[in-house]
Formats: structure tokens, C-alpha cells, sequence
């Protein structure tokens, strides 16, 4: 996918989606429900509080995260703004 120079959310149905605990960032509610509506529905939802461990994960293919710039920066494996 970090090929591809967009992504459609629909593009990452069939992953898990690892993102910061809901409780800590009650917002994260919303995007969940958009990214329904716009296609991705995630298999699994996965919560960590370390954003390098979730790139970590990511790149080990066990799922799709959105992450700081700053840390997607890190790998250019990653796919997003650098």
C-alpha cells in the first residue's frame, strides 16, 4: 500500500486499525464512524497508546494505523504526507 501515492479508505478493508485509546481521545468515536461510512470498516480494532510500537506493527503487516507525520516519517515504508 505505502506505494500507492493516495489511498482510498475503502483500500484498507480487510485490516486491523490500530489507534490511541478511545477513552484518552474520545473524538477517535467520530473517525471510526467516518471511515465506516466512507468504506474502511476495520476487522479488528486494535488501541495502543505508543505510536511507535503501532508503526511497528504496521510495518510487521498486522494492520493499518494513522499516525503523526513526525513518526510516519521515520520509515519510508510508511505510507502518508512526509
Amino acid at each position: 500500500m505505502a506505494r500507492k501515492p493516495e489511498l482510498a479508505l475503502s483500500d484498507l478493508n480487510g485490516h486491523g486499525w490500530w489507534l490511541s485509546p478511545l477513552a484518552r481521545h474520545p473524538a477517535l468515536r467520530r473517525v471510526l464512524h467516518a471511515c465506516r461510512a466512507a468504506g474502511f470498516d476495520p476487522v479488528a480494532v486494535h488501541h495502543s497508546r505508543n505510536p511507535e510500537f503501532a508503526m511497528g506493527l504496521v510495518l510487521a503487516e498486522h494492520g493499518v494505523a494513522s499516525i503523526l507525520s513526525t513518526v510516519a516519517r521515520w520509515d519510508p515504508r510508511v505510507c502518508g504526507d512526509r
